[in-house]
């Protein structure tokens, strides 16, 4: 099934009057499995009597610990994972907190891909470099965070809350044992590890917030709310090194193409006001709509509908109508 292993740890304070600080840290630990059956392409059949792989062409493959069982793609991945995260805050009045929050991630994974037979890689003459076949594997390498700053409070009636959220995600791609057929073919000799390229994410977003309720007469108050939004995107693909882009590339996961590398970004800015109101008891009525605006994809206004009805504690009905409006993300078009 795989080892597995984990710990973590928490711990709340008040670090200083009218203040918290949650701290929370995490390690996990998941091994590799394996769900594959007999590899056929390495014994000797009345089936594969054609394939230079078969047990009789290269005995020595059968002195491996994991013979004849070779293909492992068939398995959970290996991972390594470690997080942290907080969670502060302090009243600076009875109308006003300032607040942060936070998290840093390290991820390292790798999963098996086929295994390739001793023939896939050969030269001009013969010689083929890896005598007993073998499995890439696909690694990534990733490092992930996000902060948020804010603040929030009453204001005459009115609560209000600000804040802005800078994150960032960079996956480092890489292929290992494995090795580029072409490359080794052309000119004797091929890197085993190999860098196939990187995915960077970046979200910048602030936001500011209002609402207040109101009594009108009707069984509930009726709550309005409103708010702004400014964000900035950004997407990046680096290209793979040259080794894992010549010909075909890297056995199992080709670098990624000059081509295919570039940088982009996009920024939206959106208002948004909303109105709930319980105008009977039990039925509660939802009305929002949200302008938004893309710097590279255009414009639109969103509308949403949404109701509940209560008939006791125990049942209820509720529904929702809206049109609908998601701009691709730059990764999806890039």
């Amino acid at each position: 099934d795989g080892k597995t292993a984990g710990a973590s740890a928490n711990i709340g304070s008040a670090p200083f009057p009218n203040g918290y600080l949650n701290l929370t840290a995490e390690a996990r630990y998941h091994g590799f499995s394996n769900r594959g059956a007999i590899d056929p392409r390495v014994i000797d059949t009345p089936f594969n009597t054609s394939s230079t792989s078969r047990l009789s062409n290269y005995p020595g493959i059968a002195t491996l610990s994991d013979y004849p069982y070779l293909n492992k793609i068939s398995g959970d991945a290996e991972y390594r994972l470690y997080t942290t995260a907080f969670n502060a805050g302090v009243d600076i009045s009875d109308s006003l907190e300032l607040y942060a929050f936070g998290s840093y991630g390290y991820k390292f994974a790798q999963a098996y891909e086929n295994y390739r037979v001793p023939s896939r890689v050969v030269s001009p003459t013969g010689v083929r470099p890896r005598p007993f076949g073998f499995s890439p594997k696909e690694s990534i390498t990733e490092n992930d965070f996000a902060l948020t700053l804010g603040a929030k409070g009453d204001l005459g009636g009115w609560l209000y809350d600000v804040a802005t959220t800078y994150g960032k995600d960079d996956n480092d791609v890489n292929v290992l044992d494995s090795q580029n057929a072409s490359l080794y073919f052309d000119t004797g000799a091929s890197p085993t590890d190999f860098h196939a390229g990187d995915f960077i994410g970046t979200q910048w977003t602030t936001n500011f917030d209002i609402s207040h309720a109101f009594e009108v007469g009707l069984a509930g108050p009726l709550t309005f709310a409103a708010g702004l939004e400014y964000r900035e995107d950004g997407y990046e693909l680096k290209a793979g090194d040259a080794a894992s882009r010549y010909k075909e590339g890297s056995q199992s996961y080709p670098g990624f193409s000059l081509t295919d590398a570039g940088d982009h970004k996009r920024d939206s800015k959106a208002v948004y006001v909303d109105v709930a109101v319980e105008p009977i008891k039990a039925l509660q009525v939802d009305a929002a709509a949200r302008y938004e605006d893309f710097s590279d994809f255009g414009d639109t206004t969103v509308y949403k509908l949404t109701s509940r009805y209560d008939f006791n504690d125990a049942i209820a009905i509720r529904g929702t109508a809206s049109t609908g409006f998601r701009a691709p993300t730059l990764a999806e078009g890039f």
